[in-house]
């Protein structure tokens, strides 16, 4: 079982306080408790936008991937929310995570990219996680060329191609497109993509 209560005390520091809260952060991603750890590392990305180092990302994208099987029984996702209850709402714990991926800079956790597709595929109704995907390849403000997308950067959009609801009923989504420069339309896209194979 993950220690609440020590969970619970540094993720009302880093909510209160973030940049005071840092060095707290910066000790739990490497605590002993994995509660502590995941509290540690999503409030790292969030709160201060911080490059989570690899082996950190990765056990935020191993986690989100156990925790999103039907199968999965652990105690960490009601461990999670109960850390992060504030007496007036409480976070899940597979959306934290992709929240806090989709802030870390683009390119630092390119490995994560594949898998967050995948399991959006899997579940068209967890927007967060193909758009983390969308953060972590193309950085805010930014003006991609059609001629120049990298594979990754391909694979991202076509994959959002590939679903009108997000387009229609995830208000996040033309927001984050827009940002960086993106097509804000599923035709927008697909014309930019056809662009792309034709130049």
């Amino acid at each position: 079982m993950g220690d609440v209560r020590r969970a619970a005390a540094l993720y009302r520091a880093a909510t209160a306080d973030p940049a005071a809260a840092l060095p707290q952060l910066l000790s739990g991603v490497t605590d002993l408790d994995e509660l502590v750890r995941h509290v540690a590392a999503v409030q790292l990305a969030l709160q201060l936008h911080s490059e989570l180092q690899a082996p950190v990302a990765r056990e935020l994208l191993d986690t989100l991937l156990r925790v999103s099987q039907p199968s999965d029984r652990s105690l960490l996702t009601t461990e999670y929310a109960a850390a992060t209850d504030d007496g007036e709402a409480c976070w899940d714990l597979g959306q934290h995570i992709a929240l806090s991926l989709a802030c870390v800079p683009p390119g630092s956790a390119d490995f994560a990219v594949p898998e967050l597709i995948s399991l959006w595929q899997r579940d068209r109704q967890f927007y967060e996680a193909v758009l983390a995907a969308v953060a972590l390849t193309f950085p805010d403000g930014g003006r991609p060329l059609a001629t120049a997308l990298t594979e990754l950067q391909s694979r991202v959009l076509i994959a959002l191609t590939e679903d009108e609801a997000i387009w229609t009923f995830c208000r996040d989504t033309r927001q984050l497109l827009d940002a960086r420069g993106l097509p804000q339309s599923r035709q927008g896209m697909r014309a930019f993509l056809d662009f792309n194979k034709t130049a």
